[in-house]
């Protein structure tokens, strides 16, 4: 099109809007060189005399980064001043800023998550000044944030603490005015199940809690992440925890609350396993008794993905195991086994008992 409108074959010339609908299918092509591509066509851009990049341009550009890089972050930022600047003064908003804070969360810069709080708080005085199109939205909370999970520690864990705060608060109160959704309470519950300690985890419990007084429904990933979380814990407390978690899913289930999630053989594997790893008898009955209500509720037919498989029975074996009782664990141990290969045989086993059992 360039070369036919140079050339006199064409009245009207490519557009910004042309050159932005090319930028895009770049920017989501998914291609190793979209950045390099993306950024050919900015410069021909500023260089023809027919057409100048706008906000979308540069934007687009700066989105094409997010596949990550060495130096994606460096380029984003750089980008930004470059359209600031007063030869080209373009105004970024929102979706521009939001979209940096994303390639930064993709850049694996240790410090992404501190110059993703120091773009929200630019953005903030932007708006306070007056510029309506650079408030932050629920977008760039959960960009945010999800730049913020990307560390560990305490430093990490308080700055979405702050976050999570602030995106209440009215924005007299220095908040966002911005009401949290899923996404945001996802990423936050993930961090926290990742940093495996207890005092994180009950963070991430109480988040639950949190969604349900917003009238937000956690998902099943959400409570299976911490009881997955909990069955990795080396804390006496982790399994009954778990347990107690898995057991208000239940409940909440069968009497149709409006939160309900449905637990499927994922929940009971995790909390079986957090027993496993205890010692003594007394976790041993549990893990029994928690795949005997396995059986029993996938049989009821009200769950749709809750059937115990080869994994449910390598925790109560190695449940026993660990119980301390050596001739009642063998013992025990040879009567599951020879429970596998029977339901193997009716077809309610996937896999049968192999060496490794």
């Amino acid at each position: 099109m360039e070369q036919m409108y140079e050339k006199g074959y064409m009245s009207s010339k490519p557009d910004s809007y042309i050159y932005n609908t090319v930028l895009n299918a770049w920017s989501k092509s998914g291609e190793p060189d979209a950045a390099i591509r993306a950024q050919v066509i900015l410069t021909k851009m500023n260089y023809n005399s027919w057409t100048k990049p706008d906000v979308c341009t540069y934007t687009t550009v700066i989105d094409s980064l997010k596949n990550g890089g060495k130096y994606s972050a460096q380029r984003a930022l750089q980008l930004l001043s470059y359209m600031q600047n007063e030869k080209n003064n373009v105004k970024p908003n929102t979706y521009t800023f939001t979209t940096i804070i994303n390639v930064l969360a993709k850049s694996g810069e240790k410090d992404a998550g501190s110059k993703s709080m120091m773009i929200l708080e630019y953005m903030m005085d932007l708006f306070r000044k007056g510029d309506d199109n650079c408030r932050p939205n629920i977008l760039t909370c959960n960009a945010v944030i999800g730049c913020l999970s990307k560390g560990r520690g305490k430093q990490a864990s308080l700055k979405i603490e702050e976050m999570l705060t602030r995106m209440k608060l009215p924005l007299e109160y220095n908040g966002f005015e911005v009401v949290p959704d899923n996404v945001t309470y996802n990423i936050a519950i993930l961090f926290y199940c990742r940093q495996r300690t207890m005092p994180s985890i009950t963070v991430a419990i109480t988040l639950l809690q949190v969604m349900k007084n917003e009238n937000i429904t956690p998902s099943l990933n959400q409570y299976n992440a911490i009881i997955i979380a909990l069955s990795k814990l080396q804390h006496d407390q982790s399994a009954q925890i778990a347990d107690s978690l898995l057991q208000q899913m239940i409940v909440s289930f069968e009497s149709r609350d409006e939160h309900a999630v449905e637990p499927d053989t994922i929940s009971f594997n995790a909390c079986m396993n957090a027993y496993s790893r205890l010692a003594g008898l007394e976790s041993a009955h549990r893990v029994e008794e928690l795949i005997t209500q396995m059986h029993t509720l996938h049989q009821s037919q009200a769950y749709s993905n809750l059937k115990p498989n080869a994994r449910s029975y390598a925790a109560v074996l190695q449940a026993w195991a660990h119980s301390g009782q050596r001739k009642t664990a063998a013992i025990r141990t040879e009567e599951i086994i020879m429970r596998m290969e029977e339901l193997y045989e009716i077809g309610e086993l996937e896999f049968p008992p192999d060496v490794y059992w």
